[in-house]
């Protein structure tokens, strides 16, 4: 009970029940919201940096790419536009419940090694985003 009231991101209210403080939350929301453009944004590169990787062993020692350009290019033009987006959901979700979950700890982790939230300085800045990463890779 009292460790969370300490992270400073959680309050009590008089009847002692925990509360997420809005701007906790609008982090983790930010984070959630980001992630999801971001994947959007860049999934055809990833696309092409992974059929660039496995050209050799799909295509029987054949490279049908050259580089990133010719794969989506390439791809486009025989699989179609939408197949740049094949397989999109379930790193959507990833990617938005990961960047959610790191952005969410980082700022928990950050009231909770600045109480009053009087100091920031970059070593802080640091723990907490060590503290986020270990959050996201065990949630």
């Amino acid at each position: 009970g009292n460790w969370f009231r300490s992270l400073g991101g959680f309050r009590s209210e008089r009847n002692d029940t925990m509360k997420l403080e809005p701007s906790v939350l609008f982090h983790g929301l930010g984070g959630v919201s980001g992630g999801l453009v971001a994947t959007t944004v860049l999934y055809p590169l990833e696309l092409a940096k992974t059929r660039l990787q496995v050209q050799g062993e799909l295509h029987r020692g054949r490279f049908p790419y050259r580089n990133v350009i010719h794969a989506i290019s390439r791809i486009v033009r025989v699989e179609g536009l939408r197949s740049l987006y094949g397989g999109l959901a379930p790193a959507l979700i990833a990617s938005g419940l990961s960047w959610g979950a790191y952005m969410l700890g980082y700022n928990a982790a950050k009231r909770l090694l600045t109480p009053g939230g009087k100091v920031d300085k970059a070593g802080v800045r640091a723990e907490a985003a060590t503290l986020a990463g270990f959050v996201t890779l065990f949630c």
